[in-house]
């Protein structure tokens, strides 16, 4: 399965693709499921998280903790990006504003933590019990870099490749503006979000459990060092430690 990124319009059929997806792994006894989202940049968190629950069994957190900053100007400067049929669209401005669901409760400016609800996953008859690989790499962010951390910290499946472009903890919605004198591009961020497993660093990407680099030789080839090493890590069931030849 591959993800180029988690911008999805039409979201019956995301949804109606992955059930179908999930029904054939099922029904035709797949083992081993490789999903790839190299150079996913992101898009919503909803949709990484919705494959999530096709493979884990229990209910689960995306973060242990998510802080929001109510913002009129965030309102105001995301209600440009929506298509100009979905910013009458209550669902679709909320999604855009990432304000959470108490954000009727506090006032503009306000820094609050909204109740950080589990989700179930999908019925036994239908999850994914096989073996889970995801490739990733460096240019990996946002929500393709949300469904790399939850592959990583609910120990779902291995990590194949490179190191993500993001923490798993981090900030987020940002609001882009000019400094008039000096006319320099400055952002500032109106969510912080901590990733499952608790740990707020922010220094490091997510780690892959085996480093695979994209060799210049195969690349010339048109031949993929990262899913060459997972066909062989399948084959062979490789260790951690081990690297393709």
């Amino acid at each position: 399965m591959n993800f180029r990124d988690f911008v999805i319009k039409d979201e019956a059929k995301y949804y109606a693709f992955l059930e179908s997806v999930f029904l054939q792994l099922r029904n035709k006894s797949i083992k081993n499921l490789i999903i790839d989202v190299r150079d996913n940049p992101g898009g919503g968190d909803d949709y990484g998280i919705e494959i999530i629950k096709y493979l884990y069994p229990l209910p689960f957190k995306a973060y242990s903790k998510f802080y929001y900053k109510k913002s009129k100007i965030l309102e105001d400067f995301s209600y440009l990006f929506l298509y100009p049929e979905d910013r009458k669209n209550p669902k679709m401005r909320k999604a855009a504003n990432c304000l959470g669901d108490c954000q009727e409760e506090h006032a503009y400016g306000t820094y609050y933590e909204c109740e950080n609800k589990a989700l179930d996953p999908k019925p036994d008859s239908i999850r994914y019990k096989g073996n889970v690989y995801v490739l990733s790499n460096h240019n990996v962010y946002s929500a393709g870099n949300c469904f790399v951390g939850l592959i990583k910290d609910y120990r779902i499946g291995k990590i194949i490749g490179t190191e993500t472009g993001q923490s798993m903890s981090n900030d987020g919605q940002q609001c882009w503006f000019f400094l008039p004198h000096i006319n320099v591009l400055a952002g500032g961020s109106t969510t912080l979000c901590i990733r499952p497993n608790g740990d707020p660093s922010t220094a490091r990407g997510i780690i892959p459990d085996y480093e695979v680099v994209q060799s210049e030789e195969d690349a010339k080839k048109g031949v993929d060092t990262v899913m060459g090493f997972t066909m062989k890590l399948i084959r062979t069931k490789l260790s951690p430690t081990e690297r393709i030849n």
